[in-house]
């Protein structure tokens, strides 16, 4: 069975980072969208895993979350902030037209939807990486292209692996309601 063309890409983008990346995003589920199956999933992945099994776990991860959470994106980073792999809507959230699209560009790209923030979001990976210390549920605002300014709350964990390494995220879009609850909770 041919791949699909997200699969494909991230398989190019990723060659000895997946089980790594896999580690990552268990430890970023349980401290941000609680899915044991998802984590489960992730955490039987092993060295006996073919790349694509772990590329395609990673995104059924990704899908049964966004079952319970909708508005959830994820994806993940290398040192560098180029996109190495993401759900399958990122791309569209990010204002491109295919899904993937956004593998291989950097994060402070202008053809990125909330590249107006992507200096901020560039430094905030490069602090979770060199201190080896994720970032939870954290507040950000991003404006849109359009006007539209949409809050956050974010996550992000790093990881490491033989051939380098890079951060995991996800975000998903507040209403400002839920914004100003977390400002007052301060989480």
């Amino acid at each position: 069975m041919p791949s699909e063309p997200i699969i494909t890409a991230m398989l190019a983008a990723n060659k000895g980072r997946l089980l790594a990346v896999a580690g990552a995003f268990a430890r970023l589920i349980e401290g941000s969208w609680s899915d044991a199956g998802a984590v489960s999933s992730l955490r039987r992945l092993d060295a006996n895993t073919s790349d694509e099994g772990v590329a395609r776990t990673i995104l059924e991860a990704f899908d049964a979350i966004q079952r319970e959470s909708p508005t959830v994106n994820f994806w993940w980073k290398d040192e560098s902030s180029v996109f190495l792999g993401c759900c399958r809507r990122l791309s569209a959230t990010a204002g491109l037209d295919v899904p993937g699209a956004i593998i291989g560009i950097p994060e402070a790209d202008e053809r990125l939807a909330w590249s107006r923030q992507g200096n901020l979001y560039r430094r905030d990976d490069r602090e979770v990486f060199e201190s080896n210390a994720p970032k939870l549920n954290i507040l950000e605002r991003q404006d849109r292209p359009d006007g539209v300014t949409v809050w956050l709350r974010t996550s992000k964990v790093p990881y490491q692996s033989a051939v380098g390494g890079g951060t995991v995220g996800g975000f998903d879009s507040l209403t400002d309601a839920q914004a100003q609850a977390v400002r007052r909770r301060g989480v």
